[in-house]
């Protein structure tokens, strides 16, 4: 999350010093950004992570065509970068080789469609071509009109899969403010960005909802279960007591309390721009509320 948060800042600062100078310049800044995100990237993991992409065949190196040779033998294009980069990062190429390998890297980084299989490559390593297709239709939600939290949580799908996906679209999607070819502007800066904030809230809600279940220690009031409360009243553009009590589980007797209170703070920390309004909020604050003081009676 930090990371995607730096490198939003530095794209936005990137943007608007791009929109003012114009184009100059910009020929295959999409190739060489991304070349250079992906060798630094690859040069903090344990060097134990890359051996895999270190200790295989070795002959594309000394092919009269690199890039070629490797494609040959490593036809996905995320596996190839990888195994391009990891030996920029680790595999201490001399100068002909290194300036070789960087003008390949680059010459794949060209292509639109590699972010999504590369990240993907780097986050699972060989994903199967149901997962390759679920990936790029998370990538295009992510560029369709404002998704609802829910809607996004439905397209991560479940629990034990979710994070996974996540770190790989917060990657591509940062990468589409750090990494493009040309400044984006106007509604595409604003979708992409919009889709970040959203992601980055999926996480932070999910840990939260984590913790307050964690703290309330009730086994019929799991981490997941809390968030769906949440993420359900946060899109109702009406709410009472009866409203929140039925967004619940069913809860012990004695319990509503602890739990109300819990739904209250959760609430208290999303951003205002979670709601349509800050009326909104205030009703489903108060509802919560309402709920929390039924259950003292």
């Amino acid at each position: 999350m930090a990371e995607t948060q730096e490198d939003l800042g530095f794209a936005l600062g990137g943007r608007l010093r791009d929109t003012k100078r114009g184009s100059a310049g910009q020929d295959n800044v999409r190739g060489r950004v991304l070349m250079q995100k992906l060798v630094a990237e690859l040069a903090a993991v344990e060097a134990a992570d890359l051996d895999s992409l270190l200790s295989g065949p070795q002959d594309w190196l000394r092919a009269p065509q690199l890039l070629v040779a490797l494609q040959s033998q490593t036809p996905d294009p995320g596996r190839a970068a990888l195994q391009l980069a990891a030996w920029l990062a680790r595999g201490k190429p001399d100068p002909r080789l290194r300036r070789r390998l960087e003008e390949a890297l680059a010459s794949l980084a060209e292509d639109d469609t590699l972010a999504l299989s590369l990240f993907g490559a780097l986050e699972y390593g060989a994903p199967t071509p149901a997962l390759r297709q679920e990936l790029t239709r998370l990538y295009h939600r992510a560029s369709a009109p404002k998704q609802k939290l829910s809607q996004w949580l439905e397209a991560l799908g479940e629990r034990e899969g979710r994070q996974r996906k996540l770190r790989v679209m917060l990657r591509v999607l940062s990468y589409e403010l750090s990494a493009s070819g040309q400044p984006i502007v106007g509604s595409h800066l604003a979708a992409v960005i919009g889709d970040l904030k959203q992601l980055l809230r999926i996480l932070g809600l999910e840990a939260h909802c984590d913790q307050a279940a964690a703290a309330l220690a009730l086994p019929e009031l799991r981490g997941e279960a809390l968030l769906a409360s949440v993420v359900t009243l946060v899109e109702q553009v009406w709410v009472n007591a009866d409203s929140v009590a039925e967004a619940l589980p069913p809860l012990p007797d004695g319990q509503r309390y602890r739990v109300a209170h819990a739904l209250g703070r959760l609430v208290q920390l999303l951003a205002d721009d979670c709601f349509g309004d800050a009326e909104q909020k205030t009703q489903l604050e108060d509802a919560i509320a309402e709920l929390r003081d039924r259950s003292l009676d």
